[in-house]
């Protein structure tokens, strides 16, 4: 089984906490695959996949986030979660703490 797990951020609160336990807990369960996809890092070569992963691209998605509240459809976000779950062949996405700049709530019908 392949797991995505979907967080704002890899260091930081309680939810971001969580994630990583989830993470690295299935370390040596040969049956679940897991992986992480976060919505900023600057983190070099980090385990996990990121959706902004530059200063330029979370500008770029935060300026995004104030113009459209309601956040439709980003599609910068939304593209590099569908990527990520394509290439990993994802069974099951566990999103944490979805609130960031990099996605909204609308966004789980593009994804679905």
């Amino acid at each position: 089984m392949n797991i995505l797990l979907l967080n704002t951020c890899y260091q930081g609160g309680g939810a971001e906490k969580v994630t990583r336990q989830l993470f690295h807990g299935y370390d040596n369960d040969s049956e679940i695959n897991m992986h992480l996809i976060v919505g900023r890092d600057d983190t070099k070569n980090p385990p996990y996949e990121v959706i902004n992963d530059t200063q330029v691209s979370y500008f770029f998605s935060r300026a995004y986030g104030k113009v459209a509240a309601f956040r439709s459809y980003d599609k910068h976000a939304t593209s590099r979660i569908i990527e990520t779950i394509k290439k990993y062949n994802i069974d099951i996405l566990h999103m944490h703490n979805i609130h960031g700049n990099y996605m909204g709530i609308q966004d789980i019908k593009y994804i679905s």
